[in-house]
Order: C-alpha cells, then structure tokens, then sequence
C-alpha cells in the first residue's frame, strides 16, 4: 500500500496458511442452520408420535444434506452426530430430539458482556478469518525472525510475494525493508509451491496467538506446573519467542504504555 501517515504503526506477518485448522463462523447463518436440523427431527415427531429413534436421526440427516455452506454442513453434522449417540444410548425418540436441540444451542452467536468486542470484530471480519503459521515480521523498516514459528490469525489468502522490477529481488511494499542482503526463500518467480504470503495489520488490532509444543506430558504439562510457570501467567513455555531484549511482550510489557518496540529492543532483527 502507499505510504502514509499512518505506515509507522503497520506491520507484515509473514508465513503460511495452516491447511489442518479451519475457524468456522458462529454466525446467524450458522446457527439457525444447527436449529433448522434440529427442529427437522423434532417436526417429524410431532407429526409421527409413534416414530422410532432411528427414524428421527434418519430425518435430521436428510436435512444436513441439503446443506452447502461449509460452516452450516459442519454445524449440522454435529447435531446429527448427537442424535446418533443419543440412538446408541438406547434413548427414544424424544431424548434424540432434546440431544439433538442441545447440540443445536452450541452454535449461537458470540456472546460478550463487554462493549468493545475487538477480538469478536476479527472473528466476524467480513474477509474470512484464518489461521497462519508465522515465521517473521517487518516493522518500521525493519525485520525480526521469531525464534519459533507461531499461529496467528489472519484473514483471508494473503499477499503472494512480489518480485521487483530491478534485482529480481522483493519489492519494498512486500517486505517492508528498504536495504538488505537477504532473500525469502519461496518467492513466486522461482516456481514451484507459492504458499509463502503475507499479511498487513496496524500493531494495535486485536488478533489471537498460539504457540504450540509436543511432548509427554509430564514435560508439557507436569514440570511447567511444578515450576510455577501457569499458563495464564502469560509466559510461553516452549517457543522462547521473546521479541524484546528481557521482557516479554505477552507477560506485561504494555504496547501502548512507551515501550519501544524499534530495532534496539527486539530480538531476531536482521
């Protein structure tokens, strides 16, 4: 994008889309489709008072067919999927509708007491939300490795790496850096799998962050509990990707209090 007066407060997420992990939209749509599903079975019943158990599961089926949306088919599915355990259980036909009518109720909208509803404006965004692995990002004309690879949400594909007019080299509007003696490693003009994108956000939108760790549990649950070292504390217990040069931004290091966040107190700079 152009430059402006606002450019100093954006940055660029760099990194992959995750195929495995999808967010689905609990959005109107979504739930009176996980309603509709629902009150098909419970409509037939009303009708046929005699019907059996795998009737009612067989006709909420029917209706998650017709479905397709992807969200809506996934809520639908659920409910059916609660209707058929309701039919393992060896309930009747009534228990398989309320069974099925409580699934149903999972899929509602978003629910805050709180007035500002950033996190939720994202999740609702009308570019579709998406989560990404990020390996780096460019701020200020400058950019930063993370020490480890985290999942970020982002919204919709992303920006495919450009290639500059001159050099064969990224252009300034895709990396975000003026000078450097660096290159990405899957940029399109090499061909090949171009899944190398990039996202643009102002530092302060809201956006949601995991990082993830494997390992017996007794390493990734006992010895961090053991430690002190509690989840909600805010303290990474495997990535390590701490981007300031002792204080972590997520265990209290305030982005809008004056904490410089320029190229002397973040590590990974190159």
């Amino acid at each position: 994008m152009a430059e402006t007066l606002l450019s100093a407060g954006q940055l660029k997420l760099f990194g992959r889309l995750v195929s495995e992990l999808h967010l689905m939209r609990l959005g109107e749509a979504t739930q009176k489709a996980a309603a509709a599903t629902a009150e098909a079975g419970s409509a037939w019943l009303a009708d046929h008072t005699d019907a059996s158990a795998e009737t009612v599961r067989d006709k909420i089926l029917d209706h998650a067919r017709t479905l397709t949306q992807a969200d809506q088919i996934f809520a639908a599915f659920k409910v059916y999927e609660a209707a058929a355990s309701a039919v393992a259980e060896g309930l009747a036909a009534s228990g398989v509708v309320a069974k099925a009518l409580d699934q149903a109720l999972a899929f509602g909208p978003y629910r805050a007491n709180g007035g500002n509803k950033f996190l939720q404006n994202q999740l609702e965004a009308s570019e579709t939300p998406a989560l990404a692995r990020i390996y780096s990002f460019s701020y200020q004309g400058d950019y930063y490795d993370l020490n480890t690879p985290a999942i970020f949400l982002v919204h919709g594909p992303g920006l495919a790496i450009r290639k500059g007019p001159q050099d064969g080299g990224s252009d300034l509007e895709t990396s975000g850096v003026m000078a450097r003696v660096w290159e990405f490693s899957s940029p399109q003009w090499q061909g090949g799998a171009n899944d190398l994108r990039y996202w643009e956000y102002d530092k302060s939108d809201f956006s949601m962050r995991f990082d993830l760790s494997s390992g017996p549990l007794w390493q990734i649950l006992l010895e961090p509990a053991a430690r002190g070292a509690e989840l909600s504390s805010g303290a990474s217990l495997s990535s390590g990707a701490s981007l300031s040069s002792g204080a972590s931004l997520s265990s209290g290091a305030s982005l809008s209090s004056g904490a410089s966040l320029n190229g002397a107190t973040m590590r990974g700079k190159r």
